[in-house]
């Protein structure tokens, strides 16, 4: 009995001392803009940490003013977080300074990337490797204010309207009021290049050529539909001109305070849409010009270089933007979810507006908004060029020329 006890005594000892039966959690630490205490980020770590509970998550705030300086610094520090959010416009400019990990043999080995909206793909590479994956996703499509449209007795939008039905509809649902002034437009839409991008697609022009050096607006196709755009507001008076819009209010409190009759805009939109009682609204699909286009935007979840814990930050990663966090992010409305089979779930089907289906639908003709290294300096400057057009103080020609012209001999030389 004794030789027993001892050699029970000696299996404690050299278990103990060998580290077996301890339960030392890995670390990691997930940095974001978002508060800390959102609801659908506490629940992913919640569910993260139950399905993983030898890994321990610490999410870090910074404010979204300061975000991106200071999380470059802290990688080229040396002391970088285990893993980051993402804008889809910055992958480009981390990806380029070697900010960020090579995720490609994970993604292509570990991750149902079958079961990703092949639109998007683009929005997580850079240079043909995979360094993010998705947080969330949207298409845009058109909202419309039904009880205006039955006001003015002006049928619903139907999936392959035209441009040319597009504009007979703003002006049928644009309404003047006896002093001259609009009681309500047609329609208004964003004049930075996010919310207009998808006319120049649908006119088959683009800002750039397809690998992103060398600026392409100058052409006929390009100019036409921006020529389009301005004769919406200046020629044909069925969006209001920007000081009228800049005085009425954001473009998305436009559409929800009944001034303005349709407004194209992603997935977001519906949750602060859904929360107002009096608004009787839907969405249809973007008209159609030479061809069918939507804008799609993608937020990311990355690795940035130097992590200690890469095996750890993968899980968290790949669980996040996989089927169970893709589940939490439609639940919570942070998007739509990035995986077509989890998007075709009723927790994301079944609620407003009454055709939401449409938002999936436009992953078929989706184009992912150009991202590379120049782009902040690009858009900048695009809009800057775009301003005086906007008011009818430039020609579209004018200002297309000038913006090949600066981007093609300073940025893209």
């Amino acid at each position: 009995m004794k030789r027993i006890l001892a050699a029970l005594a000696l299996a404690v000892i050299l278990a103990v001392g060998s580290g077996i039966g301890t339960s030392a959690k890995t670390k990691i630490s997930v940095i974001f803009w978002w508060d800390v205490n959102d609801p659908a980020l506490v629940e992913m770590k919640t569910q993260f940490s139950a399905k993983y509970p030898d890994i321990e998550v610490a999410y870090t705030n910074v404010p979204s003013s300061q975000y991106y300086d200071k999380l470059l610094t802290i990688i080229a520090g040396g002391s970088p977080p285990d893993v980051a959010m993402l804008g889809m416009d910055k992958l480009a400019t981390f990806a380029s300074k070697g900010a960020l990990v090579d995720l490609t043999p994970y993604v292509t080995t570990q991750f149902p990337i079958d079961d990703l909206f092949e639109t998007i793909k683009p929005s997580l590479m850079y240079r043909g490797k995979y360094y993010a994956l998705p947080r969330d996703v949207t298409t845009n499509v058109v909202y419309y204010n039904r009880k205006i449209f039955r006001e003015h007795g002006v049928p619903y939008p139907k999936p392959g309207w035209t441009w040319d039905d597009f504009l007979e509809t703003a002006k049928k649902v644009t309404h003047i009021g006896p002093d001259g002034k609009a009681e309500h437009f047609g329609f208004n839409y964003d004049a930075f290049a996010d919310g207009f991008i998808h006319w120049i697609w649908q006119n088959n022009g683009n800002f750039l050529n397809a690998d992103f050096t060398k600026s392409t607006l100058n052409t006929k196709e390009a100019i036409e539909a921006l020529q389009f755009l301005v004769d919406l507001r200046l020629k044909h008076r069925v969006c209001p001109t920007i000081p009228e819009a800049q005085s009425m209010g954001k473009e998305e409190d436009l559409f929800r305070t009944g001034r303005i009759a349709m407004y194209i805009g992603g997935v977001s939109r519906t949750h602060k849409f859904a929360q107002v009682a009096d608004l009787d609204w839907d969405v249809a699909p973007n008209p159609v010009g030479k061809r069918a286009a939507s804008r799609v935007w993608t937020n990311l979840w990355v690795m940035p270089r130097g992590t200690k814990n890469q095996e750890a930050a993968w899980k968290f990663i790949s669980f996040v933007a996989g089927p169970e966090g893709q589940r939490i992010a439609s639940k919570m409305n942070m998007g739509i979810p990035a995986l077509n089979s989890i998007a075709r779930e009723d927790h994301f089907l079944n609620q407003p507006p009454d055709h939401r289906v449409y938002f999936l639908d436009a992953f078929r003709d989706g184009i992912v908004f150009p991202v590379f290294p120049e782009g902040k300096e690009y858009w900048d400057m695009v809009q800057t060029e775009l301003e005086p057009v906007w008011l009818g103080k430039r020609s579209v020609a004018e200002a297309a020329a000038a913006i090949d012209r600066i981007a093609n001999t300073t940025l893209f030389k």
